[in-house]
């Protein structure tokens, strides 16, 4: 009988493009006016409604057995995600806070002042 040869365990190496996420490009004052005219419209208003008709329901079947908890899970994590991308879909339209400076903090080091001063 032959002797089989171990298995040879490697790293595969991925393009660099698809580790990295590419940072968020925020839309500028013109494209988030048209973003909100565009949400606001009946079309969207109409569309968004039966995608939400086709979001998950909490209620599901087969609870009862050895997997209902991982069951429940799932679901639970099925409804975070769509309500998570409709969230993240009107932070859009949203206007950017201004970002303040931090005021430059100072502390007396009482470790130096002479005992009677």
């Amino acid at each position: 009988m032959p002797r089989k040869r171990p298995l040879k365990v490697g790293v595969v190496l991925q393009p660099e493009d698809t580790l990295l996420r590419e940072p968020p490009v925020p839309l500028t004052l013109e494209e988030r006016r048209v973003f909100r005219e565009a949400i606001n419209s009946t079309a969207f208003k109409k569309a968004l409604r039966n995608i939400r008709l086709a979001k998950p329901s909490a209620f599901t079947k087969d609870l009862n057995g050895p997997l209902g908890g991982t069951i429940a899970n799932n679901r639970l994590h099925q409804i975070q995600g769509w309500e998570a991308f409709e969230t993240a879909l009107g932070m859009q339209a949203l206007d950017k806070a201004p970002q303040t400076a931090r005021p430059k903090e100072s502390y007396i080091d009482e470790s130096t002042i002479p005992p009677n001063s």
